[in-house]
């Protein structure tokens, strides 16, 4: 590559990069002597126009190269991500080490540059503490994995840093060892000053937030091992654990309202495009010739795939992409009034997309998205797609009815209810229609179906009006199974009793 074009091809680049890719550092000051070449192998991460990071090769040794390149802002990103490393290192915390920085030039015989690299000790095997969570075989394992973070995040504290982007990919395990990554987010306050009572509840809610919401359960043990930790640094620490779950609780939803942010936009996991006829996202993962050819006919894929409901409002089918079976709905436009009224409105395959999303970040059960299209006339809405995995099982209602009252199926299935009614409690989520056939139990979870009614409620009153219509619509589903009906209005009732206890306090507010 020409080096003149490296800086239009960084800028340009959105979420990836033709590779391998060569360019040309300076590290060092004199131009014509320190210009040497950076094999760039396989992309990590792309924040389109202002930073590249990847696995990369230098002088025969592989490192991680991380790319600076916003105009006006390069140097600024530099000196933030080598005074985190500088902090970190100084505490005694690990982090993998500058193996050498330099800057990118806009010509090989010029001075002027367009952008510095940093390039990183590769840390072999390691993985981020994501990936060991995602790998984890059993809860032990996972409680184990947690711990060891904690107790690093624990001396962090107590050495007066402080990771504002905490989340699971910042830290990384190699062996035995965690490393703390992504220094340009590390704020030090210097050993004579210590993070505040506050800051470590808010910065252990962070952390605590990018897990599901089955995790919250073990929340009280592992407060005490965070609280162990920094005694075993003889800090004097005296945090309260009171208010940490409603402070994970608030995390979590402020996380929800970033991500929802990027659902509907160009992101590294999702391609978008948005045209005068159109409006399109998908998950790249399934990018492929079959898929653009759905796309531009989706009603030809449905014709042809397995139609198994045909309704005015929505038609639902399972087709086969690339040898793997989705399920498509299409919400129809009923009539000219019917369409008159959706023009201006987020489509119903709009709202099934945001909520999978939120579900999955909550840790229920949920068919993953993969596609949302609408038909558009610039920016009026006509009909819309949502395509899905297609999730195998029978309804709840068709399931149980095979069951035994008393056996480890119901028991199991109305633990799973009471789980999604605390999680709807807490978060603030109205389903809007809880018919049996919108939820498919097996033994591992409970699959939530049919999203384009639910919405995270922030008016408490309204709320509290839209989850009793939901408790109310769900007991209906027994109402003529009169040997099952007991244990689902006693369900119920439990949540009855806190629908009524929350509006009480409300009302009290208000007086």
């Amino acid at each position: 590559m020409k080096n003149d074009t490296a800086q239009e091809i960084l800028l340009q680049a959105r979420y990836a990069l033709a590779l391998p890719m060569r360019l040309q550092i300076q590290v060092g000051e004199d131009i014509a002597q320190t210009i040497q070449t950076l094999d760039l192998l396989q992309v990590f991460r792309i924040l389109p126009g202002k930073r590249v990071v990847a696995l990369a090769v230098w002088k025969g040794q592989t490192v991680v190269a991380k790319l600076f390149f916003c105009p006006s802002r390069w140097r600024e990103h530099l000196r933030r991500e080598l005074k985190g490393i500088h902090a970190m290192q100084e505490a005694g915390v690990a982090t993998p080490p500058v193996v050498e920085q330099g800057y990118l030039p806009q010509h090989a015989t010029e001075r002027k540059s367009f952008g510095a690299v940093l390039l990183l000790h590769y840390l072999e095997n390691g993985q981020s503490v994501g990936e060991c969570w995602e790998q984890s075989q059993t809860a032990l394992e996972r409680h184990v994995l947690i711990n060891s973070v904690l107790t690093k995040i624990a001396k962090c504290h107590h050495l007066g840093l402080i990771q504002y982007d905490i989340h699971l990919d910042n830290f990384m395990v190699q062996g035995e060892k965690i490393y703390v990554l992504d220094s340009a987010d590390i704020h030090a306050r210097g050993s004579a000053e210590r993070v505040s009572d506050a800051e470590c509840l808010q910065n252990l809610a962070l952390f605590f937030a990018q897990f599901p919401v089955c995790n919250d359960e073990h929340l009280h043990a592992f407060f005490e091992h965070y609280i162990g930790s920094r005694k075993s640094l003889n800090d004097d620490v005296a945090l309260s654990f009171e208010e940490f779950p409603t402070l994970v609780r608030q995390a979590r939803v402020q996380r929800w309202h970033a991500y929802a942010r990027k659902l509907f936009r160009e992101t590294s996991a999702n391609h978008c495009e948005q045209s005068w006829r159109r409006f399109l996202i998908y998950n790249r993962r399934i990018e492929s010739a079959q898929l653009h050819a759905f796309i531009d006919n989706p009603n030809q894929c449905i014709d042809q795939g397995r139609v198994i409901k045909a309704g005015n409002s929505a038609t639902v089918a399972v087709v086969n992409i690339d040898g793997t079976e989705y399920i498509v709905k299409r919400h129809n436009i009923k009539n000219f009034w019917h369409g008159l009224s959706r023009l201006l409105l987020p489509s119903r395959a709009w709202k099934n997309w945001r909520n999978a999303h939120m579900l999955q970040m909550l840790g229920l059960g949920t068919a993953t998205p993969f596609l949302m299209m609408e038909r558009r006339i610039g920016p009026l809405r006509r009909e819309a797609y949502f395509v899905a995995e297609s999730v195998t099982g029978q309804d709840v209602l068709q399931f149980l009815e095979k069951e035994p009252i008393n056996g480890s199926f119901w028991q199991n299935a109305l633990q799973q209810f009471r789980t999604l009614f605390q999680v709807m409690e807490q978060y603030r989520i109205i389903h809007g229609d809880m018919k049996a056939s919108n939820f498919i139990s097996t033994p591992q979870q409970l699959v939530v179906l049919d999203l384009d009614a639910m919405r995270m409620e922030s008016n408490e009153a309204k709320f509290l009006r839209g989850f009793k219509r939901d408790l109310r619509r769900f007991q209906e589903n027994w109402s003529n199974h009169a040997d099952v009906a007991e244990p689902v209005a006693q369900l119920v009732a439990e949540f009855t009793i806190i629908n009524s206890r929350v509006s009480a306090e409300a009302n009290e507010r208000k007086d």
